[in-house]
């Protein structure tokens, strides 16, 4: 298991870990835990593991430096003097986010030639790109809403950044391009916030996505891939305070509601399903996969955004989402495992 990682929603794959770690089954699995810390230092950790959700692993003295040897693909580290030696059968990276979600870490075990779980680093790298899935989800037939690109190197003046808005239509987002979790996502009422949020959200991201707000149920469904066979979870609902589904209202907020199965007709239902299949076969996806869609007043299915390592946390969507629909938590693990 590897967790933590140099990203903005490193909190978020404590609490991820943390959460498999209780239901993962014991008699099937030796798990090795690997933290990342947020500056970049790799660490077995051998402590308490009640420790990791709160952060606190990280000041524990249970931890120990780790080498990676591409040739034996081995992990070592030394205990007390003494050198210790994992040859892991596979690699569970629940590191959402930068150097995990993007493909890194599966490009880093790929060399090593250990098998690491979810999608591979070329899909990775694809669909934590907000503009390059857009792209080929148009060019599935999904639906999504109008946008436009800018990056630190766009020659757009601030004139034709306002106009280009203003096709758009306000209210609008500004979402980083490759980030989770809604970090360095911002809506934007006017054109006097534009700018600025668009600057906030390039200090994340080397591209940022001018996107079109969509009115409507916000929805999510499960995806799991098994033995070349796509299952799919229930569909489910967020409900919440505030104008948009953001980090506070994911992760902090008592007041945000998931609701088990989504209240949309049979002919949205049927949609999402399609488009979900879709978009997880057009992107090479693997293992486990979150697609989210909005449904609108008139029953539009709105394509939103893939998450390939979506948050498993006790209250997460993606883990709620497959339990209901066939088996148990520890099950579901043993799915994404073996």
């Amino acid at each position: 298991m590897i967790f933590g990682g140099k990203s903005r929603e490193y909190s978020v794959s404590l609490k991820s870990c943390g959460c498999i770690l209780k239901h993962i089954n014991r008699e099937k699995f030796e798990i090795h835990k690997i933290g990342i810390t947020e500056e970049g230092k790799w660490y077995v950790y051998c402590g308490d593991e009640c420790l990791i959700e709160n952060g606190e692993w990280i000041s524990s003295t249970e931890k120990y430096p780790v080498s990676l040897f591409v040739n034996t693909g081995e992990i070592t580290y030394f205990c007390y003097g003494e050198e210790k030696r994992i040859k892991p059968d596979t690699v569970f990276p629940i590191i959402h986010g930068a150097y995990g979600e993007d493909g890194v870490l599966h490009s880093v075990f790929d060399v090593m030639g250990i098998r690491c779980l979810g999608c591979n680093n070329e899909a990775g790298a694809l669909t934590v790109n907000k503009y390059l899935t857009k792209l080929i989800a148009k060019e599935n037939g999904v639906p999504v809403a109008d946008f436009f690109i800018l990056n630190k190197s766009s020659t757009y003046t601030e004139s034709e950044i306002y106009k280009r808005a203003e096709k758009i239509g306000y209210p609008l987002f500004v979402k980083a391009v490759s980030s989770g979790s809604s970090v360095g996502v911002y809506r934007v009422e006017n054109r006097n916030s534009l700018t600025l949020c668009i600057e906030k959200a390039l200090e994340i991201s080397n591209s940022v996505l001018v996107e079109k707000s969509i009115s409507g149920v916000e929805t999510e469904i499960a995806i799991l891939e098994r033995n070349g066979e796509i299952i799919l979870g229930k569909i489910g609902q967020i409900e919440y305070e505030g104008d948009f589904y953001d980090y506070k209202a994911k992760y902090q907020s008592s007041s945000t509601r998931l609701v088990i199965p989504a209240k949309i007709g049979e002919e949205c239902e049927n949609l999402i399903k399609e488009y979900a299949k879709t978009l997880f076969r057009a992107t090479g996806c693997h293992g486990m996969c979150r697609a989210d869609f909005f449904v609108t007043k008139e029953d539009e299915v709105i394509f939103n955004e893939l998450n390939t390592v979506p948050g498993f946390t006790s209250g997460s969507m993606y883990p709620l989402l497959m339990t209901d629909s066939a088996c148990s938590l520890s099950d579901l693990i043993d799915i994404i495992c073996l």
